[in-house]
């Protein structure tokens, strides 16, 4: 019976292995994009929903750190009523899809939750990352030199870069001023594709010079 519990325990694990990396997986791509498109309730008509698209706008370090503290309301305190937790939740949720989508909150009220809470969580995770790590485009430019495949989020991040370590103008001396956390972890990010890429193609030259040195050396003897 012990072994038949434990791998009843295993097989829930694995499933919430399993789903949590498929959720991330869809976090993922859903953070690639400019635009999203969320389903709303249309006012007066029960049950009949609409879609509306959003671009996605990055969010500024002043509201980055209010959104901090919405958070931390419901995700640092103990709370005797879980509704209040639930109010606090949304009231944070409500904050970020106006800051990343600009979403009013009468919207917001009228949003698909389950849609709208994986694309807020996208939207977090674009801040703390951003697109360059999972950017195919971004890579194959430092690896391979191509630009073909590179979209407008991609490209700006590029343009931002280069004048970063072509002229250190800083990412906000771009934006007037306005701190982007998103832009910090991208010249931080790309700067580590591009350190990568050149590790990669200096390896590739000592094994050149290597095969060149034996093969020399066999044409002698």
């Amino acid at each position: 019976m012990l072994a038949a519990a434990n791998a009843q325990i295993n097989q829930q694990q694995n499933f919430v292995e399993r789903l949590t990396h498929e959720y991330k997986i869809r976090i993922i791509e859903l953070s690639k994009r400019d635009y999203h498109s969320v389903l709303l309730l249309v006012p007066g008509r029960r049950r009949v929903w609409e879609e509306r698209d959003y671009d996605y706008h990055k969010i500024c370090r002043e509201d980055y750190d209010k959104s901090r503290k919405l958070i931390q309301e419901f995700d640092g305190y103990d709370f005797i009523d879980e509704t209040e937790r639930l109010e606090a939740m949304l009231k944070s949720y409500e904050f970020l899809a106006l800051c990343y989508l600009k979403m009013p909150p009468e919207e917001f009220r009228r949003a698909d939750w389950a849609e709208l809470k994986d694309i807020i969580n996208a939207c977090e995770y674009r801040t703390h990352n951003s697109i360059a790590p999972e950017s195919k485009a971004l890579h194959d430019l430092f690896y391979y030199g191509s630009t073909k495949t590179m979209s407008k989020s991609e490209r700006d991040a590029f343009e931002m870069y280069r004048l970063w370590k072509k002229w250190n103008t800083k990412p906000w001396e771009i934006n007037g001023g306005i701190i982007y956390p998103e832009d910090i972890q991208t010249v931080l990010r790309i700067e580590e594709i591009q350190a990568a890429a050149e590790k990669l193609e200096r390896e590739k030259e000592e094994a050149r010079a290597k095969m060149k040195a034996r093969a020399s050396a066999a044409s002698r003897g």
